[in-house]
């Protein structure tokens, strides 16, 4: 929604490559599809399950783009506000995990999904005053994030007043363990979150710059980052962009021994350097924000194998459950492919398996072939939803009692050549901590 702002204070060369309004008319297309009959969003197409924290989300979604002068239908957004409202009056609670001086602390607070509802209904102009004031007298519910939300709620409504008794005077950062599922918490999500609150309602605030700096250690830190951390900080920095055009500021950028000059003003910089130091010098008032991509692709062809925490294998069989060499196998061939993913924990939720197929071999889709017909397989788990494209196989599973778990599908041999087959990849969607990648080799199609 908001790209087109930021791409011409960032990079207006964005622009040339697509509309950004394309994307989010098709975003608006394929969630109003995702709508339930109580309102609320499924987790998945054509489910029948709906997350808290995704209807949510969704919704903010939509409001944010009717906003916009996009066109969301007025029946939607009704439907996802008393969908918001059945999550905000569950006044749901949960035993929350956080970090507390570098140890593991658990406390009872209120479900993070209510407090979000009760902030996207006051940006709908549909506050929850009586929830609202509940919580207000329930602070020992509330962690840091929740409060600015809270607070954010009353304020998008007019009552100023409960905004600031509610929000913390100092800055005070939300530090909860990373999930892989539920409301998908972590440190970035939960502090990127209070930065939006904070530039929606009190752009003044002197806590906003501590906020963006906290976020650029934390990404410095990290070395991984989910769709949430990714969302709620670039919305933080894109709105906070738009207030950087004031500066007045020059100097220079050194790589090496070459200089480039800054005179102000958004800059994009080519540089065909790499493995040297940069510095950046400047003159003047105001904040410079700058980012560094680096782009590339391995001499090597090499990628990460290893098993952190997740144990994904793949096999391969005839139709009598013979193991197959892929060294030789004959055009037209139809291959049986096990997957086996372990988890070291009992409970982890939106793990992504995906197996990408070697040019030469097709997907006998499985929902149109009934593989259990091949009586070596005598039992199979059921994924939460598969995602057949062109040249892969995508599976979305949970693990929440059995760490072991077994997928089958059919794939045909169609063209003759050699071809390389990349790893399989496991990991979990919410959480860098699970990760497993494994086998990767040339196969040979022949006649």
């Amino acid at each position: 929604i908001y790209l087109r702002d930021i791409a011409l204070l960032m990079d207006p060369g964005i622009l040339e490559k697509g509309s950004p309004s394309y994307f989010v008319n098709e975003a608006i297309t394929k969630i109003i599809g995702m709508q339930m009959s109580n309102g609320a969003f499924s987790y998945w197409p054509g489910g029948d399950y709906a997350n808290d924290w995704s209807t949510v989300y969704a919704s903010h979604f939509l409001v944010e783009a009717k906003k916009a002068g996009y066109a969301v239908p007025d029946q939607t957004i009704a439907a996802a506000c008393q969908a918001m409202r059945n999550i905000a009056r569950a006044k749901t609670t949960y035993d929350y995990t956080y970090y507390e001086k570098n140890k593991i602390a658990v406390k009872r607070i209120a479900d993070k999904s209510t407090l979000y509802a009760l902030y996207v209904l006051a940006l709908a102009g549909k506050p929850e005053k009586s929830i609202m004031n509940y919580f207000r007298t329930s602070a020992a519910l509330l962690t840091t994030d929740t409060r600015y939300l809270l607070g954010g709620a009353f304020a998008l409504s007019g009552d100023r007043k409960a905004y600031l008794d509610i929000i913390p005077s100092q800055f005070s950062s939300e530090e909860p363990k990373r999930t892989s599922g539920y409301c998908y918490d972590s440190q970035i999500r939960a502090n990127a979150l209070i930065l939006n609150i904070l530039l929606e309602t009190d752009p003044n605030n002197p806590n906003i710059v501590r906020y963006m700096d906290y976020l650029s250690q934390a990404y410095k830190r990290d070395y991984w980052y989910s769709t949430q951390d990714n969302a709620f900080t670039l919305l933080g920095f894109g709105k906070m962009a738009r207030r950087a055009g004031s500066a007045n500021l020059k100097g220079t950028i050194t790589i090496g021994s070459k200089q480039y000059a800054y005179s102000g003003g958004n800059k994009k910089f080519q540089i065909d350097e790499f493995g040297k130091n940069m510095t950046i010098s400047l003159e003047g008032t105001g904040r410079l924000y700058y980012s560094m991509t680096i782009e590339g692709i391995r001499k090597d062809g090499k990628m990460r194998i290893e098993d952190k925490n997740l144990k994904v294998r793949r096999e391969f069989f005839d139709r009598q459950g013979n193991p197959v060499s892929l060294n030789g196998i004959k055009q037209n061939s139809l291959v049986i492919v096990k997957l086996s993913i372990h988890s070291d924990v009992d409970y982890l939720e939106n793990v992504a398996i995906t197996d990408l197929l070697p040019a030469g071999f097709e997907i006998e889709n499985p929902r149109l072939t009934e593989n259990t017909q091949y009586k070596f397989i005598t039992s199979e788990d059921t994924p939460a939803y598969i995602d057949i494209r062109d040249d892969r196989i995508n599976y979305y599973i949970n693990f929440s009692r059995d760490r072991q778990q077994t997928y089958y599908y059919l794939m045909r041999a169609v063209t003759q050549g050699e071809f390389v087959y990349a790893p399989i990849v496991a990991e979990a969607m919410y959480d860098g901590n699970y990760y497993s990648a494994s086998g990767g080799r040339k196969v040979k199609v022949i006649e």
